[in-house]
């Protein structure tokens, strides 16, 4: 069975919470967007931070049995995108955003 969109949304949410993670903002997109229902857009203080966010997000994700179908910018940090279909995860740094 497939987990209700809200309750991975906050899931999601919390991890980037307990992270530390600043200007946390769920967006639903589903009336303008056909690729995804939500994105989460998410600030973290420097390029480590950012990436300590995103493998939060990811072991959180895991444990739901959720894998992410695209992910970008784990090398760098400074903007990580994390894709989970339904929903969609930008991780910045304050200067990236």
């Amino acid at each position: 069975m497939q987990k209700d969109v809200f309750f991975l949304l906050n899931k999601i949410s919390q991890s980037i919470f307990d992270k530390k993670g600043v200007n946390i903002l769920a967006l639903d997109v589903r009336p303008c967007h056909s690729l995804a229902d939500y994105v989460i857009i998410a600030e973290g203080s420097v390029d480590k931070h950012v990436m300590a966010i995103a493998e939060a997000i990811q072991k959180a994700m895991e444990k739901e049995d959720w894998d992410t179908s695209f992910k970008q910018g784990m090398q760098t940090g400074d903007w990580i995108v994390l894709d989970y279909m339904q929903i969609v995860v930008h991780l910045f740094v304050p200067a990236v955003r």
